[in-house]
């Protein structure tokens, strides 16, 4: 066997602001737009208005990371929330209402990210498919920059969308990002979005499972990606997904009563 190749395409950017924020927000739908018209065969679909950001078409990601311009914080950012389990880390975004939790990072591996960093996944032109922000990251860095055998964060719509019909389709667009290759697209199964009700949150739970074709040496067999949908308990004109991706069939896969724990303490950072 030769060496591990490239880990999949990230983009990392720090400082975020609040107009940045809110162009990601409004980017989550154009993305969604342009790989569903992709994928139909259609053409790609214009960004809403007041959309300064291009809609990349959903080509195949380039070999290689982009260069991450911040370190991750090796502890939890001060939130100022106390966690739900005790010795957990709480995540959360200046700009959401929202808090979740991730284990300890000395003993479970896991790394909180500074809160204005955002991430993602780009194609082979630099070109955003997908990001999220208030992230964390399993396994960081395992098989070189970049790589991470799970990770979490959040994003915002940008306006208010049926979660029923979004949550499946935020999971597919994550799903593709994460897991096709450079020469294949993952063969990808979305389940029945799923009633969501917790801490006070609405709206719909969902996983998308992925089979990796034609992948390298640093990627898993399979993976699965879950999405939580909600209306954001901060502003009702807006809806927030939740995302969490792990590689599945690999030794060091994350356990999948941690996923479930992970995602039983999401909640408004008011309830906190």
């Amino acid at each position: 066997m030769g060496p591990p190749g490239p880990p999949p395409p990230r983009r990392t950017v720090s400082g975020a602001t609040l107009l940045l924020t809110i162009m990601i927000g409004v980017l989550v739908i154009a993305l969604i737009m342009a790989f569903f018209a992709f994928r139909a065969g259609g053409s790609s679909a214009a960004p809403p208005a007041g959309s300064e950001s291009p809609v990349p078409q959903p080509t195949q990601p380039s070999a290689g990371p982009s260069e991450p311009t911040a370190e991750p914080s090796s502890s939890a950012p001060q939130t100022g929330v106390d966690p739900l389990i005790n010795g957990w880390q709480v995540v959360g975004h200046q700009e959401r209402g929202v808090v979740y939790e991730v284990p300890a990072q000395e003993s479970h591996h896991w790394t909180v990210h500074s809160p204005t960093l955002i991430s993602g996944f780009e194609d082979e032109n630099g070109q955003p498919l997908v990001a999220f922000s208030g992230t964390a990251a399993y396994a960081y860095e395992f098989c070189g920059q970049g790589s991470e055998r799970a990770a979490t964060g959040t994003q915002g719509a940008g306006e208010p969308v049926d979660t029923a019909e979004f949550a499946p389709q935020v999971a597919e667009l994550w799903a593709h990002s994460r897991y096709d290759s450079d020469t294949a697209e993952a063969q990808v199964t979305v389940g029945e979005p799923q009633p969501f009700e917790q801490h006070g949150l609405t709206g719909h739970y969902v996983t998308a499972e992925a089979t990796v074709q034609e992948g390298t040496d640093c990627d898993p067999p399979t993976g699965v990606v879950h999405v939580v949908s909600f209306i954001a308990p901060d502003n009702e004109d807006d809806v927030y997904n939740f995302v969490l991706y792990a590689d599945t069939g690999v030794d060091d896969a994350l356990d999948p009563g941690v996923i479930e724990d992970i995602i039983g303490t999401l909640r408004p950072r008011e309830d906190a």
